[in-house]
């Protein structure tokens, strides 16, 4: 599927009004409108010398709506830091923490989230309820349940804007994650289809939009495989203005829980994606359900080193559901987790392969690696498909240990070829 990014109309910008919910804003002003993907390229680019906070916020509404929140993440920041109090900034607060969120920083998110619930002050308001909803998030994300659907109930009553149904739909798509990470199916699939129903993805921007996979997934798990297809055939439906980088990968991703045996191909156009580094909850969260495909198919290496990836971004962001999931899998492909190096591995290791291992023990990602080695991703992520298996290890944080191991033999031995010289 091609991927193309949705842009709107610089009036269009300037009409907004920070008072209505972030997540509607965005939504309301996309709805049914085609624009080049320049006019918002340009737009985000002159954040960085703008210092209105208002401007900020309104490019920022468009940002979030066509999943390039991220990208507005440092003009954000000062935006906070030059409006202190006022409708600006308590928007600026909401925005921020959603482009903390969709990035990964999860702990600040929730740093930010409890600053700008400080500054909203008692009593309810769309930019608190906002706030809550990130906190609810990161609450689902980590299997904190309890506090999850207190949060949820806090943003649902205290929201008080008429019309908007988003605080109640939000707290759905935060409820649908809680169930999946449980692996609760049947929950999953109640809060998403009470959302939307299934063959209608909605509008960029909208809470349908954002948990379309979500949907999906859970209704392949249930046994509604016509329902999954007809709501993938909706996501593939969706005209090509109104599609995110962010909305293309997770389509892929959502056509190959339907594909069956032929999935593998789908699975590696949705990871593919250049930009599935920046959310890394949906990336791991794609990884995680390849490696149960390629499980299935018997391909136990190709299955490690997926599911090894998954594994260590789920435990740097503490989704623990999440990682209990990769782990699982990986018993399940015959890998116990943490398996230590056996001797002599490090003469199995050709140079290139050693070359890959070495910078990928050190925290680089592929595309960093890539760069100093003046090579393509993917053959750095060939690379560390041969490695993994060979080194017995299933994630980025057991290669650094394993590198160690194979560093101090190789010491050990070049000093005993010393002492024998």
């Amino acid at each position: 599927m091609e991927t193309a990014r949705a842009a709107q109309p610089t009036t269009a910008v300037r009409g907004l009004v920070p008072s209505r919910p972030v997540w509607e804003r965005g939504a309301a002003v996309l709805a049914g409108v085609s624009w080049p993907t320049a006019a918002v390229d340009a737009a985000i680019r002159r954040l960085v010398h703008e210092p209105d906070p208002v401007r900020i916020v309104r490019v920022a509404e468009i940002g979030l709506a066509l999943d390039r929140i991220a990208e507005c993440r440092e003009p954000l920041r000062r935006a906070v830091a030059a409006a202190r109090s006022g409708p600006a900034a308590r928007a600026a607060f909401g925005l921020l923490c959603a482009a903390d969120v969709a990035s990964g920083r999860w702990s600040e998110a929730g740093r930010l989230a409890e600053e700008g619930l400080a500054l909203c002050g008692p009593g309810a308001s769309p930019v608190g309820a906002s706030l809550q909803l990130t906190q609810a998030f990161v609450a689902a994300a980590h299997g904190d349940e309890v506090r999850t659907r207190a949060l949820v109930d806090a943003a649902a009553n205290g929201a008080g804007v008429p019309g908007f149904a988003s605080p109640v739909d939000e707290g759905q798509r935060v409820l649908a994650l809680v169930a999946l990470g449980r692996a609760d199916a049947e929950g999953a699939y109640r809060h998403a289809t009470a959302v939307t129903p299934p063959g209608r993805p909605g509008a960029p921007g909208s809470t349908a939009r954002r948990l379309s996979m979500d949907l999906v997934d859970a209704a392949v798990r249930v046994g509604r495989g016509d329902e999954a297809r007809r709501h993938v055939q909706a996501m593939r439906d969706v005209p090509l203005h109104a599609v995110s980088a962010r909305f293309a990968m997770l389509t892929a991703a959502s056509a190959a829980l339907v594909a069956g045996p032929g999935a593998a191909e789908l699975f590696e156009q949705a990871l593919a994606n250049p930009d599935a580094e920046r959310w890394p909850f949906d990336q791991a969260r794609i990884q995680l359900a390849y490696g149960e495909h390629l499980r299935r198919q018997r391909r136990a290496g190709a299955t490690r080193v997926v599911l090894g990836v998954a594994l260590e971004t789920f435990q740097r962001l503490g989704a623990q559901p999440w990682a209990a999931k990769a782990r699982q899998e990986l018993r399940a492909s015959g890998l116990t987790v943490g398996h230590p190096v056996a001797p002599g591995t490090a003469a199995a290791l050709t140079p290139d392969e050693r070359a890959v291992a070495t910078l990928a023990a050190t925290g680089l990602t592929n595309k960093e690696i890539a760069g100093r080695l003046m090579v393509s991703h993917h053959t750095v992520a060939a690379r560390l498909y041969q490695v993994f298996p060979k080194l017995g290890v299933g994630s980025r944080a057991a290669l650094r240990n394993a590198m160690l191991v194979l560093d101090g033999d190789a010491a050990r031995r070049d000093g005993a070829l010393v002492g024998i010289a």
